[in-house]
């Protein structure tokens, strides 16, 4: 566990949880949890070591309401999840179609490295209602790009 990492998740407004190992899901009743400061994160991530094991474990950001990196913002994220490369120039267009310059918004790639995910501040009365509600869809080319907001991602 990076406590310098963690501290600066919650310096930028970020509302973190902990996921087991190789899983992209929140470990325990995070829906209705409050935002956990940095000694529950760390007592939390000690538990759940012990119960796995492991201490090779996931952190997660809890999007919407929960993230302020702006007062009156919630952190939306953007998932641009590509099955192939056939298409991914006409996909990165579409997404910039929708959200304009794409370089001022945070970026982390997908594992498989097609596609990856925009991290950006959104009004909070603007902010989707549930998790992974698709806010918008088009075409590139024969693939439908969704752009879907969720209430939960994970990352190792």
């Amino acid at each position: 566990m990076d406590v310098d990492i963690i501290k600066s998740y919650l310096h930028l407004g970020y509302a973190l949880h902990w996921m087991p190992p190789l899983q992209k899901f929140p470990y325990g009743q995070w829906q209705k949890a409050p935002v956990p400061g940095l000694e529950t994160l760390e007592i939390q991530f000690w538990d759940l070591a012990s119960q796995y094991n492991s201490t090779d474990l996931n952190l997660g950001v809890r999007t919407g309401k929960w993230c302020t990196p702006e007062d009156g913002y919630g952190l939306l994220i953007v998932d641009m999840d590509l099955r192939s490369k056939a298409h991914m120039e006409e996909c990165q267009e579409a997404v910039e179609e929708l959200l304009g310059d794409l370089a001022r918004f945070p970026y982390v790639a997908s594992g498989r490295g097609l596609g990856g995910h925009y991290h950006m501040a959104c009004p909070v009365n603007k902010l989707p209602s549930s998790a992974a509600t698709t806010v918008a869809s088009m075409y590139a080319g024969d693939t439908k790009l969704y752009v879907v907001e969720y209430s939960q991602l994970g990352s190792s």
